[in-house]
């Protein structure tokens, strides 16, 4: 299926650690985001795959458990009300309106700038695994 994008500054591609910090690095800005991922709920990896995991290298954290992390960063990009469309992934990106190719009237998606904030590519989980 594919889904339309419209009225937005930045499209982030990975809902990870990093791509829910640029929600707030780019809400800071005054810019609004939308947040695309393959996987079904936002935080990457340390959502799917090891959220009890203990992390030691953040910033201003000794410690902290990876779930936590998560629901911290979902709380800190919260005030900027990212769209999120999680379950999805983009498949290419094509620049429309570029001198030398075809004009399209009503783009599809046009966000001002596009951030890629993926660890490891293309991710998905194993057929019949769920988040935790």
């Amino acid at each position: 299926m594919t889904e339309h994008l419209h009225d937005c500054d930045v499209a982030i591609i990975g809902a990870g650690p990093v791509g829910l910090f640029a929600v707030f690095e780019f809400g800071m800005l005054g810019m609004s985001a939308h947040v695309v991922d393959t996987l079904e709920i936002s935080g990457g990896q340390c959502t799917a795959l090891y959220p009890e995991k203990p992390i030691y290298d953040i910033p201003g954290f000794p410690r902290i458990a990876a779930a936590e992390l998560i629901e911290q960063l979902r709380a800190q990009a919260a005030p900027f009300e990212p769209v999120y469309h999680l379950g999805q992934q983009v498949a290419r990106l094509e620049r429309i309106g570029a001198k030398g190719r075809h004009e399209h009237p009503k783009p599809d998606f046009k966000p001002s700038r596009i951030t890629i904030r993926t660890s490891s590519g293309s991710y998905s989980m194993r057929p019949g695994a769920r988040p935790r």
